[in-house]
């Protein structure tokens, strides 16, 4: 569930958090935007970019629902189009690679694939509006540092504004500031 509000509309919050509940109790997810048959592949790609540690990763966190929703309601066509061909050329790019799919290679090589795709994207010095794994990553981390998990497990939650504490030193393994000021 995403508990940060002010960078997000309305509308895409109210519907994620209507889809996650119904996913959270046992409900089949089916993607608003997406095409069917990368449901299964754009959970795998969060979690390729944050995966589960010690805290959930961007697949536990529903950061694919929210992606599949933000992508429909606050892209522009191009950028919609950008992301759709995105998604289908991460299988032929991995194909190229390894000649196995996406979903049946390793962590390992499914991340050595998404940073080659992001070298190359840098390389070619692609503007975000332009970039497929650029809008990945940058919306993977909105939904999931804006979620309860990225925001009080991943991250330290602290309200903000809180009261005034100047230089406060942290404990030994304490996490950084969610939401700094």
């Amino acid at each position: 569930m995403l508990v940060s509000g002010s960078l997000l509309s309305g509308s895409v919050l109210a519907e994620f958090v209507k889809v996650a509940s119904s996913v959270k109790q046992g409900a089949d997810w089916n993607p608003r935007f997406i095409p069917v048959e990368y449901a299964a592949l754009l959970p795998e790609l969060v979690e390729t970019i944050i995966p589960a540690t010690d805290t959930p990763g961007a697949k536990e966190a529903l950061v694919h629902i929210f992606i599949d929703i933000y992508v429909r309601d606050c892209y522009p066509k191009g950028q919609r189009d950008v992301f759709l061909k995105g998604l289908a050329s991460v299988d032929e790019a991995s194909r190229k690679a390894s000649n196995h799919a996406f979903l049946e290679l390793s962590k390992g090589e499914r991340l050595a694939l998404l940073s080659a795709m992001e070298k190359e994207s840098w390389v070619r010095n692609e503007p975000l509006e332009h970039s497929f794994i650029k809008m990945l990553k940058k919306l993977t981390l909105l939904g999931f540092y804006s979620s309860k998990p990225g925001a009080t497990q991943a991250a330290e939650y602290e309200p903000n504004p809180g009261p005034f504490e100047g230089c406060v030193d942290l404990r030994p393994g304490q996490k950084a500031d969610a939401m700094p000021s």
